[in-house]
């Protein structure tokens, strides 16, 4: 029905500026944006109720085109996508309220962990010889993340390109689903995400005794 309403409106506005009366255009015009907005919160609210939201953690400086491309196809299937870096009604601009409040209202947490800070491993073994070894790490803001996901109960999704140290992950949560990638693979990468996502929603759901 909001959506009828907001379709008239758009059509008035459209009669209004045909017929050169400008008041009535910007008032039609008005009333169109107000249910837009409307209507994208009642369906933030029914996903919210359906559970079928999802936390992306990224990293904006090296994980940003990942994160956009995974976004476009977990929206494709109906999920609502939230992130630390939007703000939350509640959260009184404090960041660690906020990403708390958008991990608790998810399903499923996403943990995108890209390459961001090179490290020094000294005196690595290899064979007979000790050798330095180099090796990533996360962003900081994404290890922390995936800490309140876990605290919080939230079944993982993680993606881990190569190159990341396994210290970063694989001790804390060694029983989540993790794909590697790369960026020649992350395309077929990304699909198989998508499905364990799906999974993982569906897992969660049967659990709470949303789905039946």
């Amino acid at each position: 029905m909001i959506r009828e309403a907001e379709a008239t409106a758009v059509h008035e506005a459209i009669a209004a500026r045909k017929q050169g009366g400008f008041p009535e255009k910007v008032a039609w015009e008005a009333r169109s944006r107000y249910l837009h907005t409307l209507y994208s919160e009642f369906r933030t609210l029914a996903d919210d109720i359906e559970g079928k939201v999802v936390f992306i953690s990224y990293s904006v400086q090296s994980g940003e085109i990942y994160f956009k491309h995974m976004e476009e196809l977990l929206r494709q299937s109906g999920f609502t996508v939230v992130t630390g870096f939007r703000s939350h009604p509640g959260d009184k601009s404090n960041v660690i309220k906020r990403v708390r409040a958008q991990i608790g209202r998810s399903a499923v947490y996403l943990g995108i962990l890209t390459k961001e800070m090179q490290v020094r491993l000294s005196n690595v073994k290899r064979g007979r010889h000790r050798e330095d070894e180099y090796r990533w790490t996360p962003s900081v803001w994404t290890m922390e993340e995936k800490g309140m996901a876990l605290a919080l109960d939230k079944p993982l999704v993680l993606m881990v390109e190569n190159g990341i140290h396994d210290d970063f992950w694989l001790k804390t949560a060694p029983e989540s689903i993790h794909h590697k990638f790369d960026r020649e693979s992350y395309i077929d990468v990304a699909e198989a995400v998508h499905e364990a996502i799906v999974q993982r929603y569906i897992e969660s759901g049967l659990k709470r005794g949303a789905i039946r």
